[in-house]
């Protein structure tokens, strides 16, 4: 877990090789600190100033790859038992009261927990982890024959456990607890489990119940009834009390077609991804893709929320908008989609202390802030040339003032910008009903203090932005196989460090670049920093992971489905010779050149931000080298279809 920095009074920051010591906060982009020497007072740009003398390494911190998931899902659970605790400020009676009534709520002793506490304010997750010990194991329960269980078996019986219990007991709210008690007691005991008490098996269930009181009610008392029930008692979805306490995430098909080239021939739609600080509705963070949702694209999306705007805007050329947002959030909202339950994004969300708040199922009014704001973005670039609209009747009824792909103007790179825009001059500035007042003014309220009363102050900014950006990417699993290499998508990575880890019985973790796959990233246990493990073929042009999925397409058509690495670089070599050659006819040709573009520009971004002794850059080689391919094999496959490459 990197680390983030506040701007609180007394907090030294540098400014070059200069230490201040910060005094207060004047504005969104302005400091007033003192010089510790000479008692200089000065106003100081909050973007010119460090947290640690230049040349200085970040702090090195253990990693979640470090943990098994039995080891993950037991820090979980103290987190979730101190949580409530971290609300009363330290040294207090309401604290010591909070950790006595927790010790005898757990029948744990008090220092264990005041540990607990301490190990997670000043490591995070990491600090939760157990020690390991020589006798660990679980007294929960034990087998038949009186032996204990450890760690794997620990595992096997919690996962009987549950599926026991959804099955007698959560799938059927209305089956009597005897009942229920009875079964599980059975099915524990035909899978060779000693006999668990009653009251033990009677408390499992009301934990149960009490983990989905509002499914149970919808099955026992309808749908309406649980509504009626649980719903906000306003009638308004849930908001955050204060910035960054709670984000709504979501992705959006935009009804605007996209052209390339000099030539600006269409490549179709894209999606973007939106992160919303429901408080103040302002946009935190975006990323506009060719490619479908995925995690990759909340990795985009989260790496450009939580990072400061200004390098971006002035990238992208914009001066005079501000666009004050940055830093972590604790909670974050979002519906169903399978990017947001997989395993590196719940890793990651642990790692931060970042709390999921799952939409509940058929219930939309629950993305009600996120989804209206979308609707606002399409509806803006109704106006714009290009546009599809959002019907088929409005398509039609707009013909032939507006043909959508006939009318396009907009390279990716142009929207982005126009996004930019769009969000951070017109709609942050704009008075927006539900709040009264502009969603920047609203903002800066929360900050500075209204009415007498004082302000949170300045997000904290994060302290190592390659390390975060690393982090959210997606995550692989591999073993270290003979001559210290990795094999992905038939490509093999080799490091001399990698021997190392021959032998090891769990797979590493392995962070993904899926715009550029040449290169893995690992967290060293050792060097507590990622290290870059490349590919063991040096002249490989960039290749994204949609590259590597159509090759291997099409060298399973070419040479049957025993493929290795030599046989799917020949596929990807003979995608792009068939590329080059439809791409005046092809949309399907364009969308992937244009696809590939962006993932170079985004992999640049990536390690422009890695600090100098990472090593993450990597030189591009000549994405160009089809001249060897047999002229036959190219006259085979340039009839093939091209309309699914891209899905």
């Amino acid at each position: 877990m990197t680390t983030t920095n506040e701007y609180k009074p007394g907090r030294t920051v540098y400014l070059g090789d200069e230490p201040y010591v910060l005094v207060s906060v004047l504005d969104f982009e302005h400091v007033h600190a003192r010089h510790p020497n000479t008692g200089v007072l000065r106003v100081l740009k909050r973007v010119d100033i460090m947290f640690r003398p230049p040349q200085t390494p970040p702090p090195q911190l253990q990693h979640e790859s470090m943990f098994t998931d039995a080891q993950w899902a037991e820090m979980q659970r103290k987190r979730d038992a101190v949580a409530p605790i971290l609300a009363h400020p330290k040294n207090t009676a309401a604290r010591h009261g909070a950790i006595r009534a927790l010790s005898k709520e757990l029948n744990v002793s008090h220092v264990t927990i005041y540990e607990w506490v301490r190990n997670f304010e000043e490591a995070g997750m990491p600090g939760l982890a157990r020690k390991v010990r020589s006798d660990r194991g679980s007294r929960r329960i034990k087998r038949q024959n009186g032996e204990r269980l450890d760690a794997s078996a620990q595992a096997a019986f919690d996962t009987l456990l549950n599926d026991l219990i959804k099955t007698h007991y959560t799938d059927h709210p209305l089956t009597s607890k005897k009942t229920a008690i009875a079964r599980i007691q059975a099915g524990l005991k035909a899978e060779g489990w000693a006999d668990a008490p009653y009251q033990t098996v009677w408390k499992w269930l009301d934990a149960a119940r009490q983990k989905e009181p509002e499914a149970f009610a919808a099955k026992e008392l309808g749908e309406e009834a649980a509504e009626n029930r649980y719903a906000d008692k306003q009638g308004t979805v849930p908001v955050g009390e204060h910035p960054l306490d709670l984000m709504d995430i979501d992705h959006v098909y935009l009804d605007l077609e996209l052209v390339v080239g000099q030539k600006r021939l269409p490549v179709g739609r894209v999606w973007i991804t939106l992160l919303l600080d429901t408080r103040t509705r302002m946009v935190w963070g975006f990323y506009v893709s060719f490619d479908p949702p995925s995690v990759q694209s909340l990795a985009m999306c989260l790496r450009h929320a939580v990072l400061p705007k200004e390098a971006w805007l002035r990238e992208l050329g914009i001066e005079g908008v501000e666009w004050p947002s940055w830093g972590f959030f604790k909670r974050i909202r979002h519906d169903h989609g399978r990017e947001f339950y997989s395993k590196s994004f719940d890793r990651f969300l642990d790692k931060y202390s970042i709390e999921r708040v799952p939409r509940p199922p058929s219930r939309p009014r629950w993305g009600a802030y996120i989804e209206r704001f979308a609707g606002t973005l399409n509806r803006e670039l109704h106006e714009v040339r290009g546009t599809t609209f959002h019907n088929v009747a409005t398509r039609k009824a707009h013909r032939p003032r507006h043909e959508g792909r006939r009318d396009a103007v907009f390279v990716i790179r142009e929207l982005e910008k126009w996004l930019a825009v769009l969000i951070g001059q017109v709609y942050h500035n704009r008075p927006h009903k539900g709040l009264g007042m502009s969603p920047l003014e609203r903002f800066r309220r929360d900050v500075f203090g209204e009415g007498g009363q004082p302000g949170m102050g300045l997000p904290a900014q994060i302290d190592d932005p390659w390390t975060f950006a690393i982090d959210a990417l997606p995550t692989e699993e591999r073993g270290v196989q003979d001559g210290s290499v990795v094999t992905l998508n038939y490509l093999k990575y080799h490091a001399p460090w990698l021997r190392d880890f021959l032998g090891k019985k769990e797979p590493l973790a392995f962070k993904v670049n899926r715009h550029d796959i040449r290169t893995l990233y690992f967290f060293h246990p050792q060097w507590k920093k990622y290290v870059p493990l490349p590919c063991k073929l040096p002249d490989l042009p960039p290749i994204t992971i949609w590259d590597m999925n159509e090759a291997k397409r099409i060298a399973r058509a070419k040479f049957g489905n025993d493929l290795d690495q030599e046989k799917v670089v020949a596929g990807y070599y003979l995608m792009r010779s068939l590329e080059e050659q439809e791409y005046e006819k092809s949309v399907a040709a364009r969308r992937a050149g244009a696809r590939r573009d962006e993932a170079t520009r985004h992999t640049e971004e990536l390690n422009n931000l890695a600090p100098p002794e990472s090593g993450a850059e990597q030189e591009s080689a000549d994405s160009t080298m089809l001249g060897w391919l047999d002229e036959g094999d190219i006259e085979a496959y340039a009839e093939r279809p091209m309309s699914d490459r891209d899905r």
